[in-house]
């Protein structure tokens, strides 16, 4: 069935640049409300991303998949952009960085005291290293 969906231009993007610009089949993003997929010659829309995965299907059939922070999605006239605030592709998503970012937004979160901004930091840091981990688990 994929080989009847037409292609089109999709970016993975975050701060850092663009970690992906190609022709893309299908792509799938977990967006506030659930998972969405997005193909060519569809309505447009625009939604709000949380802590997921961004998931592309290549011309040749096979997929692209990144574990992904919180950002947006954009699709209209047949392109998507994808933005988050840090995405790791699933080959380069190691446990032992994903551990070390857990202790050291723990360390952090205790150090934070009353500070509210710091300890939103920490928690926010902790949260993608147990996604990290997590993320690795489910695609081992």
């Amino acid at each position: 069935m994929a080989s009847g969906y037409q292609l089109f231009p999709a970016k993975v993007v975050t701060p850092e640049g663009v970690l992906f610009d190609g022709e893309v089949r299908e792509l799938e993003v977990t967006s506030v409300s659930g998972g969405l997929g997005i193909l060519a010659r569809r309505a447009p829309i625009v939604a709000d991303l949380k802590l997921g995965h961004v998931r592309a299907e290549l011309e040749d059939g096979t997929w692209k998949t990144w574990a992904t922070e919180e950002g947006f999605v954009q699709s209209s006239n047949s392109t998507a952009t994808v933005v988050v605030e840090d995405a790791i592709a699933l080959e380069d998503v190691d446990a032992a960085s994903a551990a070390e970012l857990v202790s050291e937004g723990r360390a952090k979160l205790e150090a934070a005291g009353s500070d509210e901004v710091e300890a939103r930091a920490a928690r926010r840091e902790i949260a993608w290293g147990e996604h990290l981990s997590a993320f690795r688990e489910r695609h081992a």
